[in-house]
């Protein structure tokens, strides 16, 4: 009878420590469940999605543990620039490029080995490219992702969201070469362009379809022509010719819309190169152009008068959505979603994207360069990035 009451005992002992031991350990399971699912699901996406999911988990260490804060000092050297890696601050020195997180605290730092590299930025990853170099460096938030060489120095490039990389350069077969690489850095598409120059160049997001612009010129008389191609085909899909403009920037939307920022004017055209929207401002009035990872995009220009300085947000969709007039020529741009900012002297003022102000606020000292991130907006102030 005893030894039935001690194997009772032992039994109920037992399954209060296993219900212990579940209570203990079933919320690690269930993360690792949940960290297995996704790291499923990014395989099934592909590698770009595993990059930025494996950045996710090294900027936890960041996440808890403070860095000195903003403002903080960068690079005075050189040509300073800068670029949003997904919400994170990336700024570009001399000769290196250095991500910063939410605290200021540095994420990464990669030395660069040229000094004038250029910066482009989507889905989580940056490119980085110069002109005096036929190396292109990819980055993420916290680590290298390698690098690609061409064929010789790089005159523009692009970046798609799936990862895929488009480099224009020169060529003795050709007056500008355009080749588009995949994920793996393996050639897939290749554009000889043998009378013009390519002066831009944008990705869709899916890699598949790549815009191109190229520059000539006939009977005294600047032209571009316009060409979207489909890297599976080696003819293009829309081949158009602009006369008297010059596109300067190519930015891909969405549903294979195209918005085209001349010189003189900004055009939109459909996948099929049917122009849904031409914006002129003259020659000359052209102030800046800016776009985001979707392909929302603010064109600054002058009024006819040349007193007013307006900025027309076009959306991803290629519709003009606002047009504002500027109290003063702004120092700085930017523009993300629905949002838009504009920098004049120590005067920001962020606009919806119906134009309506968002609100306004004082820099400490004047902005050269802004950027919009998802809950705050960044500056560069006299070598301090600063957090607003």
């Amino acid at each position: 009878m005893a030894d039935k009451k001690i194997i009772k005992f032992s039994r109920k002992r037992n399954k209060k420590l296993a219900k212990k031991i579940y209570r203990i350990v079933r919320i690690p399971l269930a993360v690792l469940a949940v960290v297995f699912a996704v790291f499923l699901s990014a395989r099934m996406l592909g590698e770009v999605a595993v990059s930025n999911i494996s950045d996710a988990f090294r900027q936890i260490p960041y996440i808890f543990s403070h860095g000195s804060g903003y403002p903080c000092s960068v690079d005075a050297a050189g040509n300073i620039r800068a670029e949003l890696i997904g919400d994170s601050p990336a700024v570009l020195g001399s000769g290196s490029l250095t991500v910063y997180s939410s605290s200021a605290r540095k994420m990464n730092e990669t030395q660069l080995s040229s000094a004038d590299s250029k910066i482009v930025s989507k889905n989580g990853r940056a490119l980085l490219y110069s002109n005096t170099s036929n190396t292109l460096n990819l980055s993420g938030k916290t680590e290298s992702l390698g690098s690609l060489t061409v064929d010789s120095p790089v005159t523009v490039a692009a970046l798609a969201s799936n990862g895929s990389v488009a480099a224009a350069f020169s060529s003795e077969q050709a007056q500008s070469v355009l080749a588009v690489y995949n994920k793996r850095s393996k050639e897939i598409f290749r554009w000889n362009c043998s009378k013009e120059y390519i002066s831009a160049v944008d990705l869709s997001r899916s890699g598949r379809t790549v815009a191109v612009s190229a520059v000539g010129a006939e009977n005294a008389q600047i032209y571009s022509r316009f060409l979207i191609f489909d890297v599976k085909k080696s003819e293009p899909r829309v081949d158009i010719k602009v006369d008297g403009a010059m596109i300067l920037r190519l930015v891909c939307g969405s549903s294979g819309k195209v918005i085209a920022v001349c010189d003189n004017r900004t055009l939109v055209y459909d996948k099929s190169g049917g122009q849904l929207l031409e914006l002129a401002y003259g020659d000359g009035n052209l102030v800046s152009a800016v776009s985001d990872d979707k392909g929302n995009t603010l064109v600054c220009y002058k009024d006819s008068g040349g007193s007013k300085i307006n900025a027309a947000r076009i959306s991803a969709a290629g519709k003009l959505t606002c047009t504002v007039t500027a109290e003063a020529q702004p120092d700085c741009v930017a523009v993300r979603a629905g949002r838009f900012v504009l920098v004049s002297g120590k005067t920001a003022v962020e606009y919806g994207s119906a134009g309506q102000e968002r609100r306004r606020f004082e820099t400490a000292e004047n902005a050269s360069l802004v950027m919009l991130a998802s809950s705050c907006v960044y500056t560069l102030e006299n070598s301090q990035l600063c957090k607003y």
